[in-house]
């Protein structure tokens, strides 16, 4: 079973506050938080100033907000990184397979985003992020590979080389792609953002 824990010893990593970033996963109190906001605040004369974060609760959803002094510790969650394939959506859940235990396994497609849920396509790679065997998180590659279903006319000519046009992929997602791009070309999509990137090189 691919879930099982590790037997392995594992020592606790520890972050002080002015080293956060969003995105990391703090282990407090038993709660596995994800930091989704971090701004720092200069002190005044001797004052050292503050560090200001917000997380949600990966098992509950739940937000909080924090102030730290910058010289606060904190103890980052040990996790373990495996990348399997996306087979379908079961209602609210994506259903994922090892691609060499092939065993299959459910993750609430909230953990993905909602912009990455959009370039979802049969047999691309999800990277799950796990802790003792609990799933924290999910995520597609940082860019993909997606054709163009429909788009605008193309226009030729130097003066609108930069000026974009609109686009469905198919996928069903709309976006701007630059007015060169052609329904059937393979493009290059940014899966944080949701923007066009570059035609790709076939």
């Amino acid at each position: 079973n691919p879930w099982t824990p590790r037997s392995l010893v594992r020592w606790m990593a520890t972050v002080q506050a002015n080293e956060l970033r969003v995105g990391q996963v703090i282990e407090r109190d038993g709660s596995l938080l994800r930091l989704t906001k971090v701004s720092y605040t200069q002190g005044q004369a001797r004052a050292a100033g503050n560090v200001q974060v917000e997380w949600r609760n990966v098992r509950t959803g739940q937000k909080q907000s924090l102030r730290l002094s910058p010289s606060d510790k904190l103890d980052r969650a040990n996790l373990d990184e495996e990348l399997h394939v996306f087979l379908f959506q079961a209602g609210d859940d994506l259903v994922l397979m090892h691609p060499k235990t092939y065993d299959q396994v459910e993750v609430r497609a909230e953990v993905l985003g909602e912009i990455q849920r959009r370039f979802l396509t049969d047999n691309c790679e999800v990277k799950l992020l796990m802790h003792e065997g609990e799933i924290v998180s999910a995520a597609l590659a940082d860019e993909v590979e997606i054709e163009i279903q429909s788009s605008a006319p193309s226009m030729k000519g130097e003066s609108i080389s930069n000026q974009y046009k609109p686009a469905e992929t198919t996928t069903g997602v709309s976006l701007k792609v630059p007015y060169f791009i052609d329904a059937g070309d393979v493009v290059v999509v940014n899966t944080k953002t949701g923007e066009f990137v570059r035609r790709a090189k076939r």
